[in-house]
């Protein structure tokens, strides 16, 4: 996998990938150049470590010894002043520790890359550089998650700090109803015993009142009452006479029902007497009415025959009125007709006579004028 590294000093991007810059080989005057740099370096380092001071020298478990007899000298100091020069002091020694670490390191890695440029390699100089920059990424990660919680703590605490006024004033309003009830109950206290008190007045003058009132309706009641029983006692006198009446009448109109009853059952025995009678009487009448009917269909039919026989006469008797009409009037016609021609006849002769004198006449006339 390839890696990009910006470089600081010409911010251009440099592209790292670990598989093509492991397997580089470098030529022979290469290696030679690098070789006299880095042991320059080297050099350089080593005069650093001269000018530290020597309580700071050494190897890594001195740099452990030093942080723990500086970490129980911190333990031991009670004192503020004590413990601020301390802490500069342990800042110090920490701050030369690690600038010793890291000259330790560079110089093995220094000494590693001048051995294997020997071999025209420079493999652990790669590795410790992507190393190095896989730990600057996640310190840097790191750092971005710290400053995003810090930002979002911030968030938090300004909101919690909203949230502490909103409640402190709804605390406020809370309280300032719970006194404005608080009075209210007190007056409402104080209303209430002056108004039991009165109460109390009330209640007895509407009793005394109540009972006087009660009293006079108690003995208009028991007037009413004793009027009441009197009527009762009236009331149940007449109706026992009442009773006695209508018993009476009703023996009375018990008799009359028989007596009805009775002439309900002959006049019922009279009635169907009458109607056999009637009955018989319909039987002849019935006879009698067909006999009828038969000698006047008989007699219809005759008097239709009569009425067709003086139809056809009437119609021969037009018929033949018609016929005379019919023969005097074709005379009439046929004498005109003989009559036109009787003169027709003698106009024409008499034409013919008066021509003939005139063509004789004529002649003479044209002889006479010759």
């Amino acid at each position: 996998m390839s890696k990009v590294v910006r470089d600081k000093e010409t911010n251009e991007d440099i592209i790292l990938d670990p598989e093509k810059d492991l397997n580089i080989v470098l030529p022979g005057y290469k290696c030679h150049a690098y070789i006299s740099i880095f042991e320059d370096a080297i050099n350089q380092l080593a005069v650093l470590a001269d000018v530290v001071p020597l309580g700071f020298q050494g190897t890594s478990k001195d740099t452990d010894k030093i942080s723990k007899v500086l970490k129980n000298r911190k333990i031991m100091n009670f004192n503020e002043d004590k413990e601020n020069e301390n802490i500069s002091q342990m800042n110090l020694a920490n701050n030369m520790i690690k600038i010793q670490n890291e000259r330790n390191f560079i110089h093995s890695l220094f000494s590693k890359t001048i051995n294997e440029l020997k071999e025209n390699k420079f493999q652990s100089l790669v590795r410790t550089v992507i190393d190095e920059y896989d730990k600057k990424n996640r310190y840097k990660n790191t750092i971005n998650k710290a400053n995003e919680a810090s930002e979002l703590l911030k968030d938090l605490q300004a909101k919690l700090s909203n949230e502490k006024i909103l409640l402190e004033e709804e605390t406020n309003e809370r309280n300032q109803v719970i006194q404005q009830l608080k009075d209210t109950i007190q007056e409402i206290t104080t209303l209430t015993a002056s108004e039991q008190k009165y109460i109390k007045k009330e209640t007895k003058a509407n009793e005394a009142s109540v009972k006087g009132i009660c009293q006079k309706e108690e003995s208009a009641l028991l007037e009413k009452k004793h009027l009441l029983q009197k009527k009762i006692e009236q009331e149940q006198m007449a109706h026992e006479r009442i009773v006695e009446f209508l018993e009476r009448q009703r023996g009375e109109l018990e008799k009359q029902i028989e007596e009805w009853m009775q002439k309900y059952e002959r006049d019922i025995e009279d009635k169907c007497q009458q109607i056999q009678d009637v009955q018989g009487q319909l039987e002849k009448d019935t006879e009698e009415f067909e006999s009828l009917s038969q000698r006047y269909e008989e007699l219809e039919a005759k008097v239709q025959e009569d009425r067709e026989q003086q139809q056809q006469l009437e119609y021969q008797q037009k018929l033949n009125e018609l016929r005379t009409e019919a023969a005097s009037k074709i005379q009439k016609w046929w004498r005109r007709i003989f009559r036109n021609k009787k003169s027709k006849v003698k106009t024409s002769k008499k034409g013919k006579s008066g021509k003939k004198k005139g063509k004789k006449g004529d002649g003479k006339k044209k002889g006479s004028k010759k």
